[in-house]
């Protein structure tokens, strides 16, 4: 179980860095995509008729950003105790009391760890703090089987996350380099668009 749970660890930290990553190039592809869509809304003469009482200029917000800290929202009873005494052991190897005999740039990484760490502990936020724990080689304790349930979920949450956001129409636009396919994912969207609200007034 101590296995799977540091493998769950490591690979939720990778996913969170890779969520991060297609979240910055997703909000892009939204924008531009977006900018460009109203142009070619123009050309159609359908701008009207898409955005009847869009503002003016007309603003698309990006989706919100992904949080890499955060993980997941258990009930603070179930964790607290957990989250107290990680916290613990990673303040005494990290507090600035305790690094004292260290090198400058040893007790400056420390210290980082312990305000990052204090604010992971207010934060009940047991998945961040085992990242930190691992970071100092702390042993982690026996994971319960509800916590790797957690987890697994959200990994899987995540790789949803990441395969929704391959699957938009600003995704594959902004990914293809080639102007009579850029031009054909535009038209495609645009039917789509005529046809749902097509839908809609019927």
């Amino acid at each position: 179980m101590k296995m799977r749970h540091h493998k769950l660890l490591f690979e939720l930290k990778f996913l969170y860095a890779d969520l991060n990553y297609h979240q910055t190039i997703a909000d892009d592809a939204a924008r531009d995509f977006q900018a460009t869509f109203l142009n070619f809304c123009e050309e159609k003469d359908t701008l009207d008729t898409l955005f009847p009482k869009r503002p003016s200029p007309v603003e698309i917000s990006p989706p919100a950003s992904a949080d890499s800290e955060k993980i997941y929202d258990p009930p603070k009873s179930t964790i607290d105790k957990e989250v107290k005494n990680l916290h613990k052991k990673i303040a005494s190897l990290t507090h600035p009391d305790k690094v004292l005999k260290l090198s400058q740039a040893e007790k400056t990484y420390r210290e980082g760890i312990f305000l990052k760490a204090s604010a992971f502990a207010n934060a009940n936020d047991l998945f961040a703090l085992q990242q930190l724990a691992l970071e100092l080689g702390i042993e982690l304790a026996e994971p319960t089987a509800p916590q790797l349930e957690l987890f697994e979920e959200e990994a899987q949450k995540i790789k949803k996350q990441i395969h929704q956001m391959q699957n938009t129409y600003a995704w594959h636009w902004h990914h293809n380099s080639d102007p009579q396919e850029k031009d054909k994912i535009m038209t495609r969207y645009h039917s789509a668009m005529l046809n749902s609200l097509s839908k809609k007034e019927e």
